[in-house]
């Protein structure tokens, strides 16, 4: 770890902002640097939108509609707590600390009390859990898609997560028809279909309904 200002190249690196916050700078084509930071108290407001707007909340079966204020702040404090999922996972633009939240990279531990609810609030079965093993989820503002920016925070945030955490396994579930999710794993050499842990879900009806499939891949780097 280092005080000093980080190289470009140098994305994967954990460094500390002058008050003691440790980010990772991404490598994107954004003239904007971006970063992958932890949650702040003050990210609930940009999160709710964020989350709030259909080209976001209508592929992802986790996140409620409405999403409130409220729902925010309780997501950014149980993250807070350091019992969901790995600290690092907020894209946020222009600065570490004061940088515009514009999506999340997760990496979230199969065995969080977090992960179990989501997947029992919305009926879906946790298939070959392993130690160790994360659940990776991720999503972007769409001012910020196309300058790739999903795909080596990915990859970021996934050697950080082995590296440094103790990460064995890793593991993503993308529904079939979000055509954008899919590019970014399938753009990752890393990635590997497996197609036995696919699963069909009753996608809720205020997102458009039906029976639907999410297709997993698991990490191999």
């Amino acid at each position: 770890m280092s005080s000093e200002d980080p190289n470009p190249e140098d994305q994967h690196k954990v460094w500390h902002t002058p008050s003691g916050k440790p980010y990772m700078l991404i490598k994107t084509s954004s003239p904007v640097p971006i970063y992958l930071t932890e949650f702040y108290l003050t990210d609930a407001s940009a999160a709710q939108s964020t989350a709030s707007l259909p080209a976001i909340y209508l592929s992802l079966i986790s996140i409620p509609v409405p999403y409130t204020l409220a729902d925010a702040e309780s997501w950014i404090n149980l993250q807070l707590t350091g019992t969901s999922n790995l600290p690092l996972q907020v894209l946020r633009s222009g600065d570490p600390e004061t940088g515009r939240f514009i999506g999340c990279v997760s990496l979230m531990p199969t065995g969080s009390e977090a992960l179990r609810a989501m997947k029992e609030k919305i009926n879906l079965a946790a298939k070959g859990h392993a130690v160790n093993e994360c659940e990776l989820g991720y999503y972007l503002h769409p001012d910020w898609r196309g300058k790739g920016i999903m795909r080596n925070a990915v990859r970021a945030l996934i050697w950080w997560g082995i590296e440094e955490m103790g990460v064995e396994k890793v593991v993503v579930t993308v529904l079939e028809k979000n055509l954008e999710s899919k590019a970014v794993v399938e753009s990752l050499v890393e990635f590997v279909r497996v197609e036995e842990r696919d699963q069909w879900v009753d996608w809720p009806e205020i997102k458009g309904g039906g029976r639907r499939r999410l297709m997993a891949w698991r990490w191999m780097g």
